[in-house]
C-alpha cells in the first residue's frame, strides 16, 4: 500500500486534480458573483445622454447598484431626485449619487477608494462624461484643443486607469466617442497608419494629441494632416484607446468596446439633435449588458460594429 503522503503528492500533481480544482474555484466565483448585485458606474449622467443611460439600466435590470456620477455634487443630487420621481415604479435597481470628476485626479481615487470599500470593487464602467465647445467659440485653437483633449481623452483615460484595476472579471467598459471620431478622410495617410497600426500603444496616442496641440499653436493643423476641430481629435482618442484596453482585458473577460449614440437633443448639441436622450442611451446600454461570448475592441453605432477606417455613413 502507497504511503499516505505519497498518495497525496502524486494527486496534487495530478493534471485530473489541478482541472477540478479549477472548475471548483471557478464555480464558486460565479456562485459569489452571483448573489451579489451587479455595480454600474456612468460618467457624467447628470443630463442628456449619461442620465439616460442611468435611466435605462434602472428600467431593463433587477437589483443592480446604479451610480450616476457628475462633477458638480448640487446637480448630481438633483438629478438622482428627478430620476427617481420619474421612474416611479418602473425602477427596478438602486441608484445612487457619487462626486465624480474625471479630470481631478483626487476626486477619481477617491472614488475608487469608496468603491472598493463598499463593494469591493465594480462590474461595469460607462465613460460618458465628455465636453465640445459650440460651433460659434471664440477661443483660440489651443486652448479648445487643451480643454476638449483634457475632458473627452485625457479624462477617460485617467478615471479608467483608476477604475479599471477594481472591476470584476466578466466585467463591461463602454467609451462613448462619436461618429466624429471616424478617421476616414480626416486625417493625413500618415496619421492613419499610426492610428491603425496593430502595435498602437497609449503613448503613441498621447503623441498624437499632443502633435494636434502643437499643430494648433504653429497655425498648421491642416498642414500637419489633421482636421480643424479638437473635438474630433479627442474622440479618435477615445475610439483608439478603447482598442489598446480591449487587448489589456481581454485575459480577464472584460468586454471594452466603443460607440457612437447618435445626433441626439441635448445640451453638448444646443438641441438640435434627431434622436431622444433614450434613443442615444440604447447602444451604450446594450454594449453594457453584453453576454459574456459578446465582441470587444469595436466601435458601434445603432447596436451594429461599424468601421472607423471608413467613412462614416448615418442611417
Amino acid at each position: 500500500m502507497l504511503d499516505k503522503s505519497l498518495r497525496t503528492d502524486r494527486l496534487a500533481s495530478s493534471p485530473i486534480f489541478h482541472s477540478r480544482i479549477f472548475i471548483f474555484c471557478a464555480t464558486i466565483n460565479q456562485v459569489r458573483r452571483m448573489s451579489l448585485p451587479t455595480v454600474f458606474v456612468i460618467t457624467g449622467a447628470n443630463k442628456g445622454i449619461g442620465y439616460g443611460i442611468v435611466k435605462g439600466l434602472a428600467e431593463k435590470l433587477q437589483t443592480a447598484i446604479i451610480y450616476l456620477t457628475a462633477r458638480n455634487e448640487k446637480l448630481g443630487r438633483e438629478s438622482l431626485d428627478k430620476l427617481i420621481k420619474e421612474l416611479g415604479d418602473n425602477r427596478h435597481s438602486d441608484i445612487r449619487f457619487h462626486q465624480l470628476d474625471i479630470t481631478d485626479h483626487t476626486s477619481c481615487e477617491n472614488f475608487a477608494s469608496y468603491l472598493k470599500k463598499e463593494h469591493n470593487g465594480l462590474d461595469v464602467l460607462i465613460n460618458n462624461a465628455g465636453f465640445a465647445f459650440k460651433n460659434a467659440a471664440t477661443e483660440p485653437p489651443e486652448k479648445q484643443a487643451r480643454v476638449t483633449i483634457g475632458i473627452n481623452y485625457n479624462g477617460t483615460k485617467q478615471v479608467s486607469d483608476i477604475l479599471l484595476p477594481l472591476i470584476r472579471d466578466g466585467g463591461r467598459v463602454v467609451n462613448v466617442s462619436s461618429s466624429e471620431g471616424v478617421i476616414a478622410g480626416r486625417y493625413s495617410d500618415e496619421i492613419i497608419a499610426r492610428l491603425t497600426s496593430p502595435s498602437l500603444t497609449i503613448a503613441d496616442i498621447d503623441k498624437f494629441t499632443r502633435d494636434y496641440i502643437k499643430a494648433c499653436i504653429e497655425d498648421k493643423r491642416r498642414e500637419n494632416g489633421f482636421p480643424n476641430s479638437a473635438y474630433k481629435v479627442s474622440k479618435a482618442a477615445v475610439i483608439a484607446l478603447t482598442f489598446i484596453q480591449a487587448k489589456e482585458l481581454k485575459s480577464r473577460n472584460i468586454l471594452v468596446n466603443a460607440c457612437h449614440p447618435g445626433y441626439v437633443n441635448t445640451d453638448m448639441t444646443s438641441h438640435h439633435g434627431l434622436l431622444t436622450v433614450e434613443e442615444g442611451a440604447d447602444t451604450p446600454i446594450y454594449l453594457a449588458t453584453l453576454e459574456g461570448n459578446g465582441p470587444t475592441g469595436k466601435f458601434f453605432y445603432k447596436r451594429k460594429e461599424i468601421d472607423w477606417s471608413v467613412p462614416f455613413v448615418s442611417s
